[in-house]
C-alpha cells in the first residue's frame, strides 16, 4: 500500500477525487425544513454551496495543492501536503457547523434569498449531504500522506535527469551556470540524450 501510496499519479488521482466529491457535495441539498416568514411558514432548503460557502473553492485549493507537490521542489511539496490538511481540515469545520446548528444555516439562507441580513425562524433537518463532503476528506487526507510520505524523493518539474550533472551555458569551457532540462529543450537541444 505503502508503495502505492507515493506514487506522483496516485497522489494527483486522490486529491482530484477528494475536490471532485466535495464539488459534487456542493450540487446537493444539505438542509431542508420550513421557515416562517410573513407568508407563514414556507418549506425551504439550502444547497451545500449556500449552507458550507467556500467549499467549492476549498476543493480546488486541493487539486491545486496536489499539482503543486508533483511539479514543485522539497519545500513546495512540504507546503503542498499542508495545505492538503489544511483543506481537510477545513472542509470539516464547514460541515461541522451545519450539522451543529441546521435550522441556523437554513434561517440564514432564507433570509439572504428574501433579500435581509437576518436570519428568519426556521426547522431544519439535515439530509445525507454533509457527509458525502465529510468523505472528501480521506483522499485528500491519502494525498497529504503521500506526499509527506515520497516528496523528498520526487524530482522538480524540470529538474536535471542526469544524476546531477547539469549542462552548462553554450561555449564549452564548463565555467556556465546550469542549466535545467527546460531550459535545453527551449534551445533546441534534446536532455536525453
Amino acid at each position: 500500500m505503502r508503495s502505492v501510496l507515493t506514487r506522483k499519479l496516485v497522489v494527483l488521482l486522490l486529491a482530484l477525487l477528494g475536490a471532485l466529491v466535495a464539488l459534487a457535495a456542493t450540487r446537493g441539498v444539505w438542509v431542508s425544513g420550513t421557515v416562517t416568514d410573513v407568508a407563514g411558514a414556507t418549506p425551504a432548503e439550502a444547497t451545500g454551496g449556500e449552507a458550507a460557502p467556500g467549499l467549492a473553492g476549498v476543493a480546488l485549493v486541493g487539486a491545486a495543492a496536489a499539482v503543486a507537490a508533483l511539479t514543485s521542489g522539497r519545500i513546495g511539496r512540504v507546503v503542498s501536503a499542508l495545505a492538503l490538511l489544511g483543506v481537510l481540515v477545513v472542509v470539516v469545520v464547514l460541515v461541522v457547523r451545519v450539522l451543529l446548528d441546521p435550522a441556523a444555516v437554513l434561517g440564514s439562507v432564507a433570509g439572504g434569498r428574501s433579500g435581509t441580513t437576518a436570519t428568519l425562524p426556521a426547522e431544519a433537518s439535515v439530509t445525507a449531504w454533509p457527509w458525502v463532503a465529510v468523505a472528501s476528506v480521506v483522499p485528500f487526507a491519502l494525498a497529504a500522506l503521500g506526499v509527506l510520505l515520497a516528496g523528498g524523493r520526487w524530482s522538480a518539474l524540470g529538474a536535471d535527469s542526469s544524476g546531477g550533472r547539469s549542462a552548462t551555458v553554450a561555449g564549452g569551457s564548463g565555467t556556465g551556470a546550469p542549466r535545467s532540462d527546460w531550459d535545453r529543450l527551449s534551445e533546441g537541444e534534446d536532455p536525453t540524450t
